[in-house]
């Protein structure tokens, strides 16, 4: 049997979650809570132990990064998963290749190679 919580002020997580949509809403909210939170991840050791427990985290993963971005020949400055974990990419170290944050931010969702597809149409305009 679920226990149902007699605490009639308790939220549900629905409403709860309504209540976080409506905030999100809000652009000065937002604002002041994205700012909040980019300058909790600028500390290192906040970094450090909010990715530690995160799967294919060899400790190597505050390391700087080396090399040249692959898609454009520029400094690489980020890791990119090559094909993105939000279409069945791993964390694995062979989908993960060096980018600089131009390309990484502009490279989204797509494959590296459907990437390196829409610079080429972009070079031929």
């Amino acid at each position: 049997m679920i226990a149902k919580n007699k605490n009639p002020s308790h939220p549900s997580r629905a409403a709860s979650a309504a209540r976080m949509r409506e905030r999100w809403a809000d652009p000065e909210w937002r604002a002041k809570m994205s700012a909040a939170q980019r300058k909790r991840w600028e500390d290192p050791e906040f970094r450090a132990r909010a990715t530690a427990h995160l799967p294919g985290n060899n400790h190597r993963g505050n390391a700087p990064v080396k090399g040249t971005c692959v898609y454009c020949g520029r400094p690489g400055t980020e890791r990119d998963h090559d094909v993105p974990t939000q279409r069945g990419g791993t964390n694995d170290p062979s989908n993960i290749v060096i980018a600089c944050s131009s390309c990484n931010a502009s490279k989204g969702n797509l494959t590296g190679a459907e990437y390196r597809e829409l610079l080429r149409l972009k070079e031929l305009r």
